[in-house]
């Protein structure tokens, strides 16, 4: 039972070493070696139909937010989200030993 313990953290820990060394590679920095970030602005975009067909497209299908930002029905197949619950945060500390955040950025209710 130890032996699985420690297999799985270091199974997550590797993963999450590549994903981060992965990020920092894609950084864009500057001659000083800073990261270079554009400034915050108010900017507002028009709401429409199709950006919210396409924000729909990105969160459900291309990125699949809501696998893990949100509890998932693991009696169906390709588990999908509980209807009503997309976005509210998952712990998924039995499973893999992480909390993911809602979308607003707080811990699971």
């Amino acid at each position: 039972m130890c032996a699985r313990v420690i297999l799985r953290a270091a199974t997550i820990l590797s993963i999450l070493t590549v994903v981060l060394l992965a990020c920092r590679s894609q950084r864009l920095s500057d001659d000083r070696g800073g990261v270079k970030a554009r400034p915050l602005t108010a900017r507002k975009f028009e709401r429409n139909p199709e950006r919210l067909r396409r924000g729909s497209y990105l969160v459900n299908g291309v990125a699949a937010c809501f696998t893990c930002h949100g509890p998932v029905d693991f009696s169906k197949p390709g588990t999908p989200p509980v209807p009503g619950k997309e976005g509210s945060g998952y712990d998924w500390g039995r499973l893999l030993l992480w909390v993911t955040l809602n979308v607003g950025g707080t811990p699971p209710s």
